[in-house]
């Protein structure tokens, strides 16, 4: 509906369930009903400017990454597609995607030499790169690995 469309079963808005730190689809659908009924209530326009670039990341980056979370095969994957995604934010709102970068990089720290293997199993991964992840496999490990990626926002 954000973007234009009507549900084949019509529209019907909920009230907001409980909001939940941790819970943060839950305030992206929120900001988008905010959005959808601005015209119903008074609103400042640093708000609605606000509202507007919170509802365009949650549509453009964080709700197809949202739904692919719960696949740990393609966890590897979809997260460094996140990370270059939230880079490429950077071009439409460089505020919100710095944000995004550093908050999502503090959540990376599973993502390890050993996990990463997990993307042997995932089919959308070419065979080129699954053959130098092989290969890669002859190299020996680090005694002290790093405790989670970071990224440089620049």
């Amino acid at each position: 509906m954000f973007l234009g469309g009507i549900p084949k079963n019509g529209i019907n808005f909920m009230a907001p369930a409980g909001l939940h730190r941790a819970r943060w689809m839950a305030k992206g659908i929120y900001a988008i009903k905010v959005y959808m009924f601005r015209g119903e209530f008074k609103m400042t326009k640093k708000e609605e400017v606000a509202i507007t670039e919170l509802c365009m990341f949650v549509v453009s980056i964080y709700v197809y990454h949202w739904f692919q979370a719960p696949s740990c095969r393609f966890a590897p994957r979809n997260d460094l597609k996140l990370l270059k995604d939230l880079k490429a934010y950077n071009k439409v709102n460089e505020a919100i995607a710095e944000v995004a970068l550093k908050k999502f990089s503090g959540h990376l720290w599973y993502l390890s030499e050993v996990l990463v293997a997990f993307a042997f199993f995932d089919e959308n991964v070419p065979l080129e790169t699954k053959t130098k992840m092989v290969q890669a496999l002859e190299n020996e490990g680090q005694e002290d690995t790093l405790r989670r990626i970071t990224i440089d926002s620049r």
